[in-house]
């Protein structure tokens, strides 16, 4: 698809529409020109601040985080005419963000905290990890968060209280026979 290089983070909004972090330099995103058809086509390409980090979309508001903290944009300017003029949360690296079905996003950053940033405006302190996240998922039906630890190979499962519920880990298994043959086994 054109505009797609390196894609890092994605998020998907309420219309179907794609919006995908390219290579920390800016969010592409597309969608379909009629009801039933893929989401292929580039609609709009946003040029902000690099590095760009996590990319998440709830409700009206599209979050993605920069070297100037977590911003929060407004989608239906953005895609009418790249119109960017939201607010910052400038304490916030969001390297990684994932969004619930209230229009909170739970904003990741480089030192191991995990914030909420309310639908509302405010904000605040959800836990701290001894990692920094790679990726987080918000599993409204269970009321779960999922956070990736990338290089730790694990994903953490919280309760909306932040309570930890469980550790999937990963780990490389490899037989040999004639050949190597290796498995990611979760264990």
């Amino acid at each position: 698809t054109n505009g797609v290089v390196q894609p890092l983070a994605m998020a998907i909004d309420g219309l179907g529409d794609i919006w995908v972090e390219n290579q920390f330099t800016n969010i592409t995103v597309y969608a379909s020109l009629s009801v039933y058809a893929q989401p292929n086509t580039l609609v709009q390409t946003l040029t902000v601040n690099p590095p760009v980090y996590g990319v998440a979309v709830a409700g009206d508001y599209l979050a993605y985080g920069n070297s100037n903290g977590t911003i929060l944009d407004a989608v239906e300017p953005i895609l009418t005419s790249n119109a960017q003029n939201g607010g910052s949360y400038g304490n916030m690296t969001g390297v990684a963000i994932g969004s619930d079905n209230k229009g909170n996003f739970y904003v990741g950053n480089a030192d191991g905290s995990v914030d909420i940033a309310f639908a509302n405006g405010t904000a605040s302190t959800f836990l701290f990890l001894s990692f920094a996240p790679t990726g987080i998922s918000v599993d409204n039906v269970r009321g779960r968060i999922y956070i990736s630890n990338g290089p730790g190979n694990s994903i953490s499962v919280y309760s909306t209280a932040g309570a930890l519920l469980k550790v999937i880990q990963s780990k490389l298994v490899c037989l040999r026979t004639t050949d190597w043959h290796c498995w990611s086994v979760v264990f």
